[in-house]
């Protein structure tokens, strides 16, 4: 599925967004519903740009805050941002482990 075309807000260029998530061990689907949630996008909204069930976007979701190691989307977006703008470089805590052995 191609790359949707997102409004311009201060991020690094599409290709490196998606370059460096995948980097972190998530799937392409899981990228993109990422690359959404940088916009704030409510679930639904992904799911309609995406042409994934809600559900769909809730788990690929989870799977990026659990890689994270963060709790909530606010928390996940931040942490997302600070790794492309090279604030910090990997996630803290437990979830560093978990990413290595992220099958993608």
């Amino acid at each position: 599925m191609p790359s949707l075309p997102l409004p311009f807000c201060g991020l690094p260029p599409e290709e490196e967004i998606f370059r460096r998530l995948c980097s972190l061990g998530l799937r392409p689907s899981e990228v993109r519903a990422a690359r959404c949630l940088l916009h704030g996008w409510c679930n639904k909204r992904i799911a309609n740009e995406l042409g994934l069930s809600a559900g769909t976007v809730r788990n690929h979701l989870s799977v990026v805050m659990r890689l994270l190691n963060v709790s909530n989307r606010t928390q996940a977006s931040l942490m997302i941002q600070s790794l492309l703008y090279g604030q910090v470089r990997t996630p803290p805590g437990p979830a560093l482990a978990a990413a290595a052995l992220h099958v993608t």
